[in-house]
């Protein structure tokens, strides 16, 4: 099977349906943003120029050779932590709604914890790529290290605050150090200690995360305020029946559903293109999630590998995420549905992570073990 994964043929292949996918997502976006904005033309323009953007994103993070990216990860790395640090100053960030997360340049705003998502999985591909199994495996070496790589920039964005961002940062470094090989007998029980002096943290110091669980378990309670988005998102996905009320006859977006070209789109979906319509986003992303999955298993190097598991599980889990959060599986988190949702700092990062898939899918060359270990030696390209 790998054998066969590994022919060039193939992997041109995959980098073909992966470009299909991510189109036709982004055309989705396209018809979903000017039909959740009720034909706002001015929406609908700042969206296609951020569509542009992420496209030309693609283009450019393809381009870069992969030892180019080892050499830069530092780079990239200290730039967001900056960011993330002039973010929170008073007259640099922009507040808005509470939280000081974006920075205002001219008529758009720029979320440098979307860049985070970017570096985050270059950084940590590149910290293991260095290490090695052998090392990762140590508490001094492996293990301490990593909290630190991946603790900062998470503190910083969950002091904006964003614990959504936040927690989604934790998993998609973590889920990466697990498979490079960061040791379970260090993980777990420091998992046990931190998650719930975490969470005690969260609710003391963030009263609006409290209140979304709240809110999230018993929404009813109240209809007109907190609760308002989440039962009217219900409202819309249930009034969509199997193929929805039309392009563009939705109700809720009018008057009813907040952050509907947003983080609340995928409702608007379902009740204008109903479960069908929501079935073909889902399988456009369980498409996705295979073309990065074999695209990982044939990488020439765990530099490589590392990469695409990570750009891959970046964008799969930050959908999941806010299919969960529209169905109410999850408490409210301002995440984007990729590609889809109005909005340029997810667009353009999510252009780049498929940049870094593109790019990985088209190295050819000799396998590249770890430093130090054989084991990874899979059939060369032919």
């Amino acid at each position: 099977m790998n054998a066969i994964l590994l022919q060039p043929r193939r992997l041109d292949d995959q980098r073909r349906l992966l470009l299909v996918v991510v189109l036709s997502l982004c055309g989705l976006g396209v018809a979903s943003v000017y039909s959740s904005a009720s034909g706002d033309m001015e929406l609908l323009k700042k969206h296609l120029v951020f569509l542009c953007l992420a496209c030309a994103s693609i283009g450019f993070t393809a381009a870069i050779p992969l030892h180019s990216y080892r050499k830069l990860a530092p780079v990239l790395y200290g730039i967001a932590v900056i960011l993330l640090m002039l973010v929170l100053v008073p007259g640099l960030g922009t507040k808005i709604g509470g939280a000081r997360r974006w920075f205002r340049l001219g008529p758009v705003n720029f979320q440098p914890s979307e860049f985070m998502k970017f570096a985050m999985v270059i950084a940590v591909a590149a910290w293991c790529a260095s290490r090695g199994p052998d090392r990762i495996r140590t508490w001094f070496r492996g293990f301490f290290p990593a909290v630190v790589l991946t603790g900062l920039p998470i503190f910083l964005v969950a002091v904006e605050p964003d614990v959504g961002t936040a927690i989604f940062l934790t998993a998609t470094a973590w889920v990466m150090l697990f498979v490079a090989g960061i040791s379970l007998k260090h993980v777990i029980p420091t998992a046990c200690v931190v998650i719930p002096l975490a969470g005690m943290v969260v609710i003391e110091r963030f009263g609006h995360v409290a209140r979304r669980i709240e809110v999230f378990l018993h929404p009813e309670r109240d209809p007109q305020g907190k609760g308002h988005q989440i039962l009217q998102s219900m409202i819309g996905l249930g009034s969509g029946n199997t193929s929805g009320v039309g392009v563009g006859l939705g109700n809720q977006k009018r008057q009813f559903l907040p952050e509907a070209s947003t983080d609340f789109i995928y409702s608007s979906m379902g009740e204008e293109v109903g479960f069908l319509g929501c079935t073909l986003t889902l399988v456009l992303f369980a498409l996705l999630l295979t073309c990065g999955a074999r695209i990982a298993l044939s990488a020439i190097d765990p530099f490589a590998a590392t990469l695409a598991l990570g750009a891959t599980f970046a964008l799969v889990f930050q959908a999941a995420i806010n299919m969960a959060v529209t169905t109410a599986i999850l408490p409210t988190t301002g995440i984007a549905l990729p590609f889809i949702s109005y909005g340029g700092s997810s667009l353009v990062t999510s252009g780049a992570l498929v940049g870094l898939l593109m790019r990985v899918g088209g190295e050819r060359g000799k396998v590249r073990p770890w430093p130090g270990d054989e084991t990874f030696a899979q059939p060369e390209l032919v």
